[in-house]
């Protein structure tokens, strides 16, 4: 797995994730450091393995 895959991910997925947050009740602020935080974890996970 590599950074443009999880761009890729990130471009297609981000607005899906952030919509259902702010409809679950999260602020506009949190829903993005939300959606963030996951990629950039995504991104660490994916680091290690390789």
């Amino acid at each position: 797995m590599d950074s443009r895959f999880l761009l890729n991910i990130y471009n297609e997925q981000a607005k899906m994730i952030y919509d259902y947050l702010k409809k679950n009740g999260c602020s506009h602020e949190d829903a993005e450091d939300i959606v963030q935080e996951s990629y950039k974890v995504l991104l660490f996970m994916v680091q290690r393995m390789n």
